[in-house]
């Protein structure tokens, strides 16, 4: 008859809804981890890991120390890290803080993060903004400057250029602080802010500076900071305005400008100069294809810049 096996007495106690953990070769024990009402949870102190220790798996920590940057994803009490680049601050009000913190992206030690915490640019969610994003370096008067504003009202302010590669729909107006709408022409040469510029017939799709008066292929004026610019920057452009009000090169030494004066192009390259009516069976007349626009601001003689309100026809 075969003799049964024997088996070593296994001893210890626990506690209720604790996960058990072998405390020695023969006993067991409670370990960190217990389960409520289905759910794993953590112990209130140390660590738990998923899926393998260090930057291999997955490290969530409930301890006030910071953790190493080993791991890809760790929680604590007051910081969440994500990947080895990121630490987000749980902060006051329920504010969420995320750093960047790679010394080598330009970082600088901030201390409102962790020790030797580099910060390249942070994030913070929830104060009495919606979102807050600093660029770090952007200081004015000692205090950090927000590149990105969005308020409680949904309004967005962005400290910098915004590129969109998508559609903008829009059901108000754009608030544009200069009043021009320009477009991105290619030029013959770097041309000065107010300068009139005329087609050039020698190329396609080019402008160059007005030289002579009563121009009809006129095609608009230098604009040097447009409301609303259309098309692409080139080396090789210019910034040409054709409506709206812009600043522009004129000449008043033959005759005084006024405001409301139509201005056509002059023998003076670049510039402007009053339109002389002509007298047909007793009325005055304008050359057709020569207006640039009409004067908004006088200029009573010699050259000067003064502001147009641009109607080319």
């Amino acid at each position: 008859m075969a003799v049964p096996p024997t088996y070593a007495q296994v001893t210890g106690s626990g506690t209720t809804s604790s996960l058990t953990k072998w405390t020695g070769s023969s006993t067991v024990g409670n370990s960190a981890v217990t389960e409520t009402n289905g759910a794993v949870v953590a112990p209130a102190t140390g660590s738990f890991g998923v899926g393998g220790a260090g930057s291999s798996g997955y490290q969530f920590f409930a301890t006030s120390t910071a953790p190493s940057v080993s791991a890809q994803i760790k929680l604590r009490s007051n910081y969440a890290y994500f990947s080895t680049s990121f630490i987000g601050n749980l902060g006051a009000s329920g504010t969420f803080v995320s750093h960047n913190r790679e010394p080598q992206y330009g970082g600088f030690v901030d201390s409102a993060a962790p020790p030797n915490e580099y910060l390249a640019a942070h994030m913070i969610v929830g104060d009495t903004n919606r979102m807050r994003l600093f660029n770090v370096g952007h200081i004015v008067n000692g205090v950090e400057q927000a590149r990105l504003i969005i308020d409680y009202n949904g309004n967005m302010t962005v400290g910098g250029n915004m590129v969109v590669n998508g559609n903008i729909t829009g059901v108000k107006v754009i608030g544009a602080v200069y009043q021009d709408i320009a477009e991105w022409v290619p030029a013959t040469t770097d041309m000065a802010p107010g300068t009139v510029v005329v087609l050039n017939a020698g190329e396609s799709n080019e402008v160059m500076p007005s030289s002579r008066q009563y121009d009809t292929t006129v095609a608009g004026v230098v604009s040097a900071n447009p409301g609303i610019i259309l098309g692409n920057a080139g080396d090789d452009k210019e910034q040409i305005a054709t409506t709206g009000r812009v600043k522009v090169r004129v000449d008043a030494r033959s005759a005084a400008i006024r405001v409301g004066d139509l201005l056509v192009t002059s023998d003076i390259a670049g510039t402007a100069m009053r339109s002389q009516p002509m007298e047909i069976n007793g009325r005055q007349f304008h050359q057709p294809g020569t207006i640039i626009g009409k004067a908004l601001e006088p200029l009573d003689e010699g050259i000067g810049e003064i502001l147009v309100l641009l109607s080319m026809q």
